[in-house]
Order: structure tokens, then C-alpha cells, then sequence
């Protein structure tokens, strides 16, 4: 079986080049693609200090949150015990019989 590492990329490669001359011929997918392009050229795309505030922000998030789940353990905290509650009205219903059932 040694061998077939030298074989795959040219394969992988060709196989590539002829998928995109098929999909580049089919009209539909042309003007696809070339709406995509115009499209992403049109995007606004954020600065590098905005894309660093914001995965900052992302991060911060992340590790408060995770430490936030972490501490519920160690420090032995139950927030079930802190809810309400939480009980349905029952309705009575008619019987099939068009009775309404006493309680």
C-alpha cells in the first residue's frame, strides 16, 4: 500500500481543476459565483482593532462564564433551592360522556 501518498495529491489536484471547468461552464453556478464575489466585495469588513475588541469580549466571556460553572461546585450552591416552585392549574375537563367529573 506505500506509494499511494505520491498518487493522491495529483489525483485530488486534477480531479479539482476538472469539477471547477465543469461548475465554471454550468451558467447558474457561473453567475452564482461571480454574485458571491461582488456581493463579498461590497461587505464592510471590520479593522483589526475591532476584530481584536471583540474577540476579547469573546474570551472574557468564555473564561467568566466557565468560572462561573466551575465555582457552583466548590462553593456548594444550589439554585434549585432558590427558585419557586412551579405548579400547574388542572382544569376540569368534560367526560366523554359530557359530564363534568367531581373532584
Amino acid at each position: 500500500m506505500e506509494g499511494h501518498e505520491n498518487i493522491a495529491m495529483p489525483i485530488g489536484v486534477v480531479a479539482g481543476v476538472v469539477a471547477m471547468v465543469i461548475a465554471w461552464k454550468n451558467i447558474r453556478l457561473k453567475t452564482l459565483a461571480m454574485e458571491t464575489i461582488e456581493e463579498l466585495a461590497a461587505v464592510t469588513w471590520p479593522t483589526k482593532q475591532e476584530t481584536y475588541t471583540a474577540t476579547v469580549v469573546v474570551l472574557t466571556t468564555v473564561v467568566a462564564s466557565a468560572g462561573d460553572l466551575r465555582a457552583g461546585p466548590l462553593l456548594e450552591l444550589d439554585h434549585q433551592r432558590h427558585l419557586p416552585e412551579l405548579t400547574v392549574p388542572t382544569v376540569a375537563r368534560p367526560s366523554p360522556a359530557g359530564r363534568v367529573p367531581t373532584p
